[in-house]
């Protein structure tokens, strides 16, 4: 066996004894580069493993990072730019053509900056895991799991109830009622053990909240900090998860999990600290996976794209042209195949708006991005937006755009100044084609400019 099999056969050998499971791509891109991706069981950290000819690269966040790193390692850091992953002195990589642009497939990297180490050795890939995992130590593992159920607009970092991203709650203190956690036993809820520093959290925010609804249970996190503030205990998070889909009761999620704590959850929903036995914590894993999977196959069906988007633009120019011009004078009609729509956008936006994050789905309307000709080819999700109602009026209108070549969102001269400037930048409408998105932005240019005429 060579030096590089032994190794490569070292590595996947610790990661299966030392507590790792592996982590679902959401792409097939990833075996082109030999890439996968671990996670502790205990800890939530993430590793990405890529199979060099004559090294195995681990990737981790830049915070997993040990303090002293084995002399012969590579370091090499990758820094998060909201989109992607450059070098920190500029070249950035080009999505798409390298293991560290494909992490983006596997969750627990998007969002956080990154360090590639090039390992040759299995003396310095044992050193690192150990260091990284925590389990040089011969004392074993007395990590805790608990169920934190809070509001997130009062309770969460920031008073944010839908993080867009984990880094807006990472550091930051989510607030607890100053009791000791309950646990769920043989003879129903009793005391349970303190929160320390290191514990692993589930966090789950209240669905039924009239002001700001949560989404139920919504991220992971490791405990930092744990202190007081008057009535108050508060645990500060690190290292957040944001889950990839957050489920709770109302999306039928949590119909079969066989979790005597979830049971529980059904008939006492208020703000409380549970602690999570390991019967708890595997069967709230082994659903959440089987409800990404269903999750994922429904996307996949609702995103099915017409493979010739410049053709129909093509046949249909004069109809499309026609009816933004009746957009312009009119309001919105219904469709015949408009719940449809809408039913698909909600599914593929997993019921979010593409530029706010809001997600109460009364207030969300599906977009056309080309104008309903009465074509229904028109009505997939590669045309579509989901949109706050305001926002989807001036995209009609024109007075805002994507740019199809960054995804990102481009503000008209009346919108610069206004509350509307927050979104100016912000990367939207990823699932929409390119053709699509370049006709409206041609029309918002084309808008903008007899907008220019008219004051000068």
């Amino acid at each position: 066996m060579s030096d590089i099999n032994r190794l490569v056969t070292f590595v996947y050998d610790w990661m299966r004894s030392n507590g790792c499971v592996e982590i679902p791509s959401k792409s097939a891109n990833s075996n082109r580069v030999r890439l996968d991706a671990w996670r502790h069981v205990t800890s939530q950290r993430p590793i990405g493993l890529e199979q060099q000819k004559t090294m195995v690269n681990f990737w981790l966040r830049r915070s997993d990072v040990p303090g002293s790193l084995p002399e012969g390692v590579k370091f090499t850091p990758k820094s998060w730019d909201g989109e992607k992953w450059s070098d920190p002195e500029g070249n950035p990589d080009v999505r798409g053509a390298g293991a560290n642009s494909n992490l983006l497939h596997f969750d627990g990297f998007e969002g956080y900056d990154l360090v590639r180490l090039g390992v040759r050795e299995i003396e310095e890939a044992q050193t690192i895991l150990d260091a990284v995992f925590d389990t040089s130590s011969s004392v074993p593992s007395r990590k805790k799991a608990f169920l934190l159920k809070v509001n997130g607009r009062l309770h969460c970092p920031g008073n944010i109830c839908h993080p867009a991203s984990a880094t807006e709650w990472e550091g930051g203190e989510v607030l607890l009622h100053d009791e000791t956690p309950r646990e769920l036993t043989g003879e129903g809820l009793q005391e349970g053990s303190e929160i320390a520093p290191g514990d692993s959290l589930w966090i789950w925010t209240h669905e039924y909240d009239e002001l700001v609804p949560g989404r139920g249970l919504i991220a992971t996190a490791e405990v930092g900090a744990v202190g007081r503030r008057a009535a108050e205990q508060t645990v500060t998070l690190n290292n957040v998860q944001l889950l990839p889909r957050p489920a709770g009761f109302k999306d039928g999620f949590l119909e079969t999990t066989g979790s005597a704590l979830i049971e529980y959850l059904r008939s006492s929903r208020h703000r409380r600290v549970y602690q999570m036995s390991e019967q708890d914590v595997t069967a709230i894993r082994n659903r959440l996976d089987a409800w990404d999977g269903e999750q994922s196959r429904r996307t996949e069906a609702a995103t099915k794209h017409l493979s010739d988007w410049d053709g129909l633009i093509s046949q249909t120019k004069g109809d499309v042209l026609s009816e933004l011009a009746e957009r312009a004078v009119s309001t919105r009609k219904p469709r015949p195949h408009q719940h449809a729509f809408r039913t698909a956008l909600l599914a593929a936006y997993e019921g979010r708006c593409c530029v706010t994050g809001l997600a109460i789905s009364e207030a969300l309307e599906a977009a056309h991005i080309l104008p309903h000709t009465g074509d229904a080819r028109f009505d997939v999700v590669e045309n579509g937006l989901l949109l706050r109602r305001d926002l989807h009026t001036l995209f009609d209108a024109f007075l805002w755009s994507i740019n199809p070549e960054t995804s990102k969102v481009v503000l008209a001269k009346p919108l610069i100044n206004s509350p509307y400037r927050e979104f100016e930048g912000k990367v939207a409408g990823k699932l929409a084609a390119k053709q699509t998105l370049r006709f409206h932005y041609m029309q918002f240019k084309k808008r903008a400019a007899e907008r220019d005429q008219e004051t000068a």
